[in-house]
């Protein structure tokens, strides 16, 4: 079925040479996107508090728990933390 569809999108260039070997997806409708940003200037930030982002679905294998605890001794400074994340993909944890 791979071999047949118009394109495919895949993260890495192992990924995509792996199609292309093992399931004979043309290389020409193999697209690699990698996971990331490209580099830029470091932000400034504008004041106060500062503003912490974690993006992620929410579940214990992501670690948020962690992250909250090693946050926790800076309660006393002027901070937020926004968790951004699906909260359904580790109903049972």
């Amino acid at each position: 079925v791979l071999a047949l569809v118009q394109g495919i999108v895949v993260t890495s260039g192992a990924t995509a040479r792996l199609l292309a070997s093992d399931f004979a997806v043309p290389a020409s409708r193999i697209t690699i996107a990698e996971p990331g940003t490209d580099p830029a200037p470091r932000a400034r930030g504008n004041g106060r508090p500062v503003a912490l982002l974690a993006v992620g679905a929410v579940s214990p294998r992501k670690g948020y728990g962690g992250l909250v605890e090693a946050l926790a001794p800076l309660a006393d400074l002027d901070w937020r933390l926004t968790v951004a994340g699906a909260l359904d993909r580790a109903p049972d944890e």
